[in-house]
């Protein structure tokens, strides 16, 4: 019994390190899929990694459970286009890849119930005794958009491409020390401007295929939009108020209910202008 234990112990470790090693694998694939489409310029390079992207990352909403399963069918209600449009969200190209979130902020519930009436004075439950039910939630809902494949914006994938964004950026090369035949490549900590605009135009070359935004003087990746930050309930679990960001530096409070099973949008409840959060 207990060398079959040990076996099955080792089994599982192998597995976790053969699932870790393939992972790693598709990571570095990916970034030199990418790296090669931007050298050569090949737009049918750059489909094929999203389309990679698309396929690697499914949503993971059939595993979720209790209020952030709730949150899942929410976003789909937040996402439909006219609910979109009556937030404010525009589009102003028809790319063919839509990145969306991988990751919510926050869920919680109040110990308030909201008004019983669509048109009655909103009950204020957003932070007024409430719990934290959880954050930082890995968070992929099954999203449909009409001509367009979708891809979520994992912490893998953020990273592959923050470092995509930032290259070794050589500013000059010497010989150390000058009499020496040794040759130093030297990155200069005083030369933002030339990773800035080298940064720009890697995402400007990603931009050939979806809409993506960069904020921050070295031009970071910026807020995925348009995005569901944090879902508050009220002590009921039938309605809910949505913190969002609709565009850069703008979002606000919506107003969203279970009625026969499904989500509907209310209203828009506040418009706030601020520094927006980041959706991961």
């Amino acid at each position: 019994m207990k060398n079959a234990n040990l076996f099955h112990y080792f089994l599982s470790v192998a597995l976790c390190l053969i699932v870790n090693i393939s992972a790693t694998a598709q990571d570095s694939s990916q970034a030199a899929l990418l790296e090669t489409a931007y050298q050569s310029k090949s737009l049918e390079k750059l489909e094929s990694f999203f389309d990679q992207w698309s396929n690697e990352v499914q949503p993971n909403e059939k595993e979720a459970h209790g209020l952030v399963r709730e949150a899942h069918a929410i976003f789909a209600a937040f996402y439909q286009p006219d609910v979109l449009s009556e937030l404010g969200y525009k589009t102003y190209k028809n790319y063919p890849y839509q990145m969306v979130q991988g990751t919510l902020w926050r869920i919680m519930v109040s110990d308030k119930k909201s008004a019983k009436k669509d048109d009655a004075e909103f009950d204020d439950f957003n932070h007024t005794g409430c719990t934290l039910v959880d954050s930082a939630i890995e968070f992929r809902p099954n999203v449909h958009i009409e001509g367009k494949r979708v891809v979520y914006l994992t912490k893998e994938y953020r990273a592959l491409l923050e470092n995509f964004r930032h290259t070794f950026v050589i500013t000059r090369v010497e010989n150390i020390p000058p009499d020496s035949n040794d040759t130093w490549i030297i990155e200069d900590d005083f030369a933002p401007d030339a990773d800035m605009v080298n940064s720009e135009k890697r995402m400007d070359f990603l931009r050939n295929k979806m809409e993506i935004r960069t904020s921050g003087f070295y031009s970071e990746l910026g807020p995925i939009i348009p995005c569901m930050d944090e879902v508050v309930f009220d002590c009921s679990k039938r309605s809910a108020l949505v913190t969002y960001t609709i565009a850069k530096d703008l979002g606000g409070t919506a107003l969203f209910r279970k009625k026969s099973g499904k989500w509907h949008f209310v209203k828009n409840v506040s418009v706030w202008v601020s520094d927006s959060i980041d959706c991961y």
